[in-house]
C-alpha cells in the first residue's frame, strides 16, 4: 500500500524499472500530494506509456464530476478514459470480486500454467479466500 500519490507512482516506477507491473492498481481518487487521477494520467500518458496494468479508481464520490473539481489542466480531467474500472468506498468483497475476476484473473491465466484459483491465491494470498 502507498500512503499518497507520490509513493504510489514511485512503487509503479520501481516495478516498471524491473520490467514488471502490478496485476491491478487501486488508486484513491483523492489521495494526498498526487491524486489518483494524476497518478493514473502519469502512468498512462507519461513514462509508463503503454502500461497495461488495470487501474481502478477507488472513491466515496459516486459522481465522476466530483473527481475533477479543482484541476487546472484538461489533461488531468480524464478519469473516465484513464481508469479501467471504479469501485466505491467503503470497498466490500462483493464489489471487489467482479473487478478482480474481470481484470486480474485473465492476466493470471495468460501468465501462469496453474489453475486460475491457484494463481489468484498466489497473487493475493490465502487470507483473501477466507
Amino acid at each position: 500500500p502507498a500512503c499518497d500519490g507520490e509513493q504510489a507512482l514511485a512503487k509503479i516506477d520501481e516495478l516498471s524499472h524491473q520490467g514488471d507491473e502490478y496485476a491491478l492498481v487501486m488508486l484513491d481518487v483523492f489521495m494526498p500530494n498526487l491524486t489518483g487521477v494524476q497518478v493514473a494520467v502519469r502512468t498512462r500518458l507519461g513514462a509508463y506509456h503503454g502500461a497495461t496494468m488495470p487501474l481502478v479508481a477507488c472513491t466515496a464520490a459516486d459522481d465522476v464530476a466530483e473527481w475533477t473539481k479543482g484541476y487546472d489542466s484538461e489533461e488531468e480531467c480524464l478519469p473516465i478514459e484513464i481508469f479501467d474500472d471504479a469501485i466505491l468506498k467503503p470497498v466490500n468483497l462483493n464489489a471487489l470480486i467482479p473487478i478482480m475476476a474481470c481484470w486480474v484473473l485473465p492476466r493470471l491465466i495468460c501468465f501462469n500454467s496453474e489453475s486460475p484459483i491457484s494463481a489468484l491465491r498466489a497473487q493475493m494470498g490465502d487470507s483473501a479466500f477466507r
